[in-house]
């Protein structure tokens, strides 16, 4: 029995070892810190080229403006026109207005997403936009048997469970179509769609999002 706890003690001593420096050398290596992926509305203009709504712009516009200022046309028969700006008021020097401008239209620095650990999630207005234009890939993450019953549009079936040769062949035949994809499960607390999605982000370079609402959500919203 004394001869037995060092043995065991070794081999697993040497299995971590293996372990560690396989993942290390393994281009798709797991993490050594778990870190929670970071989520984040894809907006009208990423999906469909929308402009930022103009209530969105307005205050940008007006506090971007300088007050009091008037256009000069100076003429001169040496040189073409010129524009110029003329401060007709008493106010602070047009270097602070600028400043206080700039303070005012400044907003917090977007934390950049890591792109292997991010999520981008749409809601279901844009996913009728989405089905309207017909440029987009809806995959159902739930069962064959759910799937069976009722469906987004003309979603294929990839469930996460499957085989992964399965798997492999579906998430490849859709990336080759070089389309956007949206990935949806039953609901909010369903993790299928976050499951399919690591094949995809494995596999793939297509443009990926999820919609959080799923089924359940679909359904609710399109009751007669």
């Amino acid at each position: 029995m004394k001869k037995i706890i060092p043995e065991i003690f070794w081999i697993i001593v040497i299995a971590s070892a293996m372990g560690i420096v396989y993942n290390a050398m393994n281009y798709d290596s797991l993490p050594w810190f778990y870190t929670p992926a970071i989520e984040e509305g894809a907006s009208d203009k990423e999906l469909f080229g929308d402009d930022e709504p103009i209530e969105n712009l307005r205050e940008k516009t007006i506090d971007s403006l300088e007050p009091d200022v008037e256009e000069i046309v100076l003429n001169d028969t040496a040189q073409n026109k010129i524009i110029a700006k003329e401060d007709t008021s008493n106010k602070q020097p047009s270097e602070d207005v600028a400043k206080k401008s700039n303070k005012e239209d400044s907003t917090p620095e977007e934390i950049p997403l890591d792109s292997e650990n991010s999520i981008k999630t749409v809601t279901y207005k844009q996913v009728l936009r989405l089905l309207e234009a017909g440029t987009t890939i809806f995959v159902d993450a739930r069962s064959a048997e759910n799937y069976a019953k009722g469906k987004i549009g003309n979603a294929i079936n990839i469930d996460p469970h499957d085989d992964e040769d399965t798997i492999f062949h579906k998430v490849r035949e859709v990336a080759e179509t070089g389309k956007r994809v949206v990935l949806y499960c039953t609901s909010e607390d369903c993790d299928l769609a976050e499951e399919l999605l690591v094949y995809f982000d494995m596999l793939s370079d297509a443009k990926v999002y999820i919609y959080r609402g799923g089924w359940d959500e679909w359904v609710e919203k399109n009751k007669s």
